[in-house]
């Protein structure tokens, strides 16, 4: 095979500091809209995202030269930047330092979207 194939399904959960419940309602699509642009400026593609106030679930196809910790470090970064220039009220936001990183096989990406979303299909 003269070119690389990589399915690499990653289900990253991560919370705000100290669980705070810190995403408001309001915010939450706008937030998954930028983190859905963040990761595909980074050769990544967002298969899901999910979440509620103090964390976010995302299924994230990853390119293979992206390891987990530098789209965590990506993600969490940006994100958390965004929130305190789109959001002046909330400048306080912090995401925790820790993340979980879970591997998804392609039989299981439905699974993982219905409990991410509650969708019957990747989005």
């Amino acid at each position: 095979m003269s070119d690389t194939y990589s399915y690499l399904l990653t289900h990253f959960i991560f919370s705000t500091k100290n669980r705070t419940p810190s995403i408001p309602d309001a915010m939450r699509p706008r937030l998954h809209e930028y983190a859905g642009g963040i990761l595909r400026g980074h050769e990544c593609a967002l298969h899901a995202i999910g979440g509620v106030e103090d964390h976010m679930h995302l299924l994230v196809r990853r390119h293979p030269t992206r390891a987990e910790a530098e789209v965590m470090r990506l993600v969490k970064a940006n994100t958390s930047k965004w929130i305190h220039e789109t959001f002046p009220e909330h400048a306080a936001f912090e995401w925790q330092r820790g993340y979980a990183a879970f591997s998804v096989s392609k039989s299981g990406e439905a699974e993982v979207v219905k409990l991410d979303t509650g969708a019957d299909a990747p989005v």
